[in-house]
């Protein structure tokens, strides 16, 4: 059972109020003054940015703002300047510095007649999320918030959707808590390793140092490598993460340049990753990132004109693992602003890449934006409908396709799933023979991946003989 939480209850009367009070938050070098506020419905908080950088305030989660959407001022405010939101939701908001998100804050905005409520009893409400787990983390600690987040992930579908954007935050709020001494355990590779991700944000606010990084990821990699082999190159992936967004935050004159702003967390990248598996997760986290700021300031403009503009900062890159990785993480820009349940096409590839990369890059975009489709689609749509739309691509792109569906299958699937969903869907009776050998083969290197050795053998033994990779499942019949 999930632990009842009193918060307060998220509601939007009508109000009339006249005597509208304007509170002040101000930032500091050192974070929000005060960090904890509490408003009544209706009146206007003004934050003052008294740092020495920029500061963007916003609501969680980081870098989404989804919570609470209008709560975001949308741009970086100079030193010296302020932004103002008039709060019409009474509840508990948290809220960050989007450009150094390790620092952060509460307003509780209350209404007459309105009191505290456990959020328990409202699950599908996502503000109810945000502050449970929250809370969870500083009164009972890791373990306790992956395990909430594992309950919810079992028990509310709508939950699946934005897990990895959860664990990216709990790992940021673990920063917060724990710093460089945060606890480790194979529980920590729920929703695809998102906690790595958000922890190494966390890790880079204020300083580079990339020397603790490596020994982080190191320290990884040898407690959690034995049962989760991809562990350490998801904290170098954690390290793209965090090494970007500080620069951003140093960058304002390029803001709107995504190939200069690529520069210098591209570069470091070079000098961290050891292999070419951890330089390129390192290169895509950098994309990954530079995606969501360029999404952040997008919204209410022409989706199809975004996605090509990101396209063309891919065409400039000259080298091909970070040319490759661009692509990869630009590719799901094509679905943004478009409903996932209303797709029934592939976007026509030749729209948004240059012919010079179409041949060798065409399949790897398809693959990529295919992932969000079974990720987001595994919940909303039927599974065969999902096949249909890879098979409106032209012919040489369809088995790369499919094999996004199932990477985007398994990137969504519950803790206690271990591949289950995802066998179903390459068992289905409509699926061509080419595109079931393409998804068992996705199936048994996830498994070789992120799992222990129980789980990897209880997925090969699921796949049929004829069907298992002798370099993954040799063991499986024993």
């Amino acid at each position: 059972m999930l632990v009842l939480m009193s918060v307060a209850l998220i509601y939007s009367p009508q109000h009339n109020r006249t005597n509208r009070v304007v509170h002040t938050i101000v930032r500091t070098d050192a974070g929000f003054e005060p960090n904890k506020l509490t408003i009544a419905l209706g009146d206007e908080v003004r934050f003052f940015n008294d740092s020495s950088g920029y500061f963007w305030p916003a609501s969680d989660l980081h870098p989404q703002h989804a919570v609470y959407p209008a709560f975001d001022s949308r741009q970086g405010l100079p030193s010296g300047s302020s932004w103002s939101f008039t709060f019409d939701q009474a509840g508990d908001w948290r809220f960050h510095d989007h450009l150094d998100a390790v620092h952060d804050g509460t307003i509780r905005v209350y209404a007459e007649g309105v009191g505290p409520n456990a959020c328990a009893e409202d699950l599908a409400n996502p503000t109810c999320w945000n502050l449970l787990i929250h809370k969870t983390l500083l009164e009972e600690g890791i373990d306790a918030t992956i395990s909430m987040v594992a309950q919810l992930q079992s028990s509310t579908p709508a939950f699946t959707l934005v897990c990895h954007e959860y664990m990216h935050d709990i790992g940021l709020q673990a920063y917060r808590v724990y710093g460089k001494n945060v606890p480790l355990s194979m529980t920590l590779r729920l929703c695809n390793a998102g906690f790595f991700h958000g922890y190494m944000e966390g890790y880079f606010s204020g300083t580079y140092d990339i020397v603790g990084a490596i020994d982080f990821c190191t320290r990884v990699g040898r407690e959690l490598g034995n049962s989760f082999s991809l562990a350490e190159g998801q904290c170098y992936h954690g390290i793209g993460h965090g090494i970007t967004e500080r620069y951003i935050s140093e960058m304002p004159t390029a803001w709107d340049d995504m190939y200069t702003l690529s520069r210098k967390p591209l570069a470091t990248c070079r000098i961290v990753g050891r292999t070419d598996d951890e330089r390129h997760r390192c290169f895509s986290a950098v994309f990954n990132v530079l995606r969501a700021w360029a999404s952040t300031a997008q919204r209410g403009r022409g989706y199809t004109d975004f996605a090509k503009n990101l396209f063309k900062t891919c065409a400039q890159e000259g080298r091909s693992a970070q040319k490759s990785a661009c692509y990869w993480e630009f590719a799901v820009a094509m679905q943004f602003g478009t409903p996932i349940s209303t797709v029934a096409r592939a976007p026509d590839l030749h729209a948004f890449v240059s012919s010079v990369d179409y041949d060798e890059y065409a399949p790897w975009i398809a693959r990529s934006w295919a992932t969000l489709l079974g990720r987001t689609g595994v919940v909303t749509r039927n599974p065969k409908d999902l096949i249909r739309v890879c098979r409106t691509m032209e012919d040489k792109l369809q088995l790369a396709c499919v094999s996004g569906l199932v990477e985007g299958v398994l990137f969504a699937e519950r803790a206690d799933d271990v591949g289950t969903r995802a066998l179903l869907f390459c068992g289905l009776p409509d699926v061509y023979e080419s595109e079931r050998m393409s998804c068992y083969k996705v199936i048994q290197g996830d498994a070789a991946s992120i799992r222990s050795a129980v789980e990897q053998k209880s997925v090969c033994t699921r796949i049929p003989e004829k069907y298992r990779d002798q370099q993954w499942c040799a063991f499986s019949s024993g």
